[in-house]
């Protein structure tokens, strides 16, 4: 959607300040990065990330992120994926 290099898009957006970006990185460490995982501080950057198998517990899975990362967890079947999706807020 951004193109080869989404870091070189005009189009693809920036954290918008130091301490969000902080806050996303730490959300970052020790998870299971299966795609993108790429930041700069400097320029506020965050590629596009994906995260596998996120605990429940975790940030990720807890918070709104306002960011371009997105934590998946594995489900034996459509059912089990819909009741813990409802279960939640």
């Amino acid at each position: 959607f951004y193109g080869p290099d989404p870091k070189q898009s005009a189009s693809y957006g920036r954290i918008i300040t130091i301490p969000s970006f902080k806050r996303l990185q730490s959300y970052l460490q020790n998870a299971e990065i299966i795609l993108g995982g790429y930041s700069s501080e400097a320029d506020r950057y965050i590629a596009p990330t994906l995260v596998r198998d996120v605990p429940l517990e975790h940030p990720l899975m807890q918070q709104e992120l306002f960011g371009p990362i997105l934590p998946t967890r594995p489900y034996q079947s459509l059912e089990e994926a819909i009741n813990l999706i409802t279960s939640k807020p």
